[in-house]
């Protein structure tokens, strides 16, 4: 499973590819997607309180097609409710990013029962994992007192290490494409003033 380094990078590509990044308010919109990508662990809270923090996660439905729906669904109604905004974009803005974290799962290592995550639920009971995995897996502690210590393993901190290596140049590549763009309509809009003033300087 990828750690929330991994999804909080995704949440980021993805707001830089919406509409909404730039915005007067983009960093609260930043962070909105960053917690909505990291949220499908939250199932680590239970078995974390119990003692035990991977008996839950993801192996639940929070990491599931239904969850995201549903997620994306209250997520948009309040947001849309206190800024006066389109429903059904915001909806599948967020639904896309809740549901990521589910597709960074799939495609990860799973080496405890049951293999993958209930991607498809409720259409389908059955856990998927990719073939070919790109993320490693993260060794997870077995009780929650050595939680944090044993998190810092060397493997882990490869994993980590890793996640950054995929997906820092996507986010690099997408903010360069997105700042040459931005170059372009620049010089066309330029452009275009220009040859707005010449006919009326000749007329002059």
């Amino acid at each position: 499973m990828p750690l929330p380094i991994a999804h909080s990078l995704l949440a980021g590509a993805l707001y830089e590819t919406s509409p909404v990044a730039n915005s007067r308010t983009g960093w609260k919109m930043l962070l909105l997607f960053a917690v909505l990508a990291c949220l499908p662990d939250i199932d680590f809270l239970p078995g974390f309180l119990m003692g035990e923090p991977g008996r839950f996660h993801r192996h639940y439905l929070s990491h599931s097609l239904g969850a995201a729906i549903v997620v994306g669904f209250i997520t948009a109604t309040v947001y849309c409710w206190w800024k006066k905004e389109r429903f059904l974009q915001f909806f599948l803005l967020f639904f896309c990013v809740y549901f990521s974290h589910v597709a960074l799962d799939y495609f990860s290592i799973d080496s405890h029962f049951p293999y993958g995550v209930p991607m498809f639920w409720p259409l389908s009971d059955s856990y998927v994992v990719a073939q070919t995995p790109i993320f490693l897996a993260i060794k997870k502690p077995g009780a929650s007192a050595q939680f944090f210590q044993n998190l810092m393993s060397l493997h882990n901190l490869l994993a980590v290490l890793w996640e950054v290596v995929v997906f820092v140049p996507v986010f690099a590549a997408i903010r360069f494409f997105k700042k040459r763009r931005q170059v372009v309509l620049t010089v066309e809009f330029a452009e275009s003033a220009e040859n707005q003033q010449i006919p009326a300087t000749i007329q002059e």
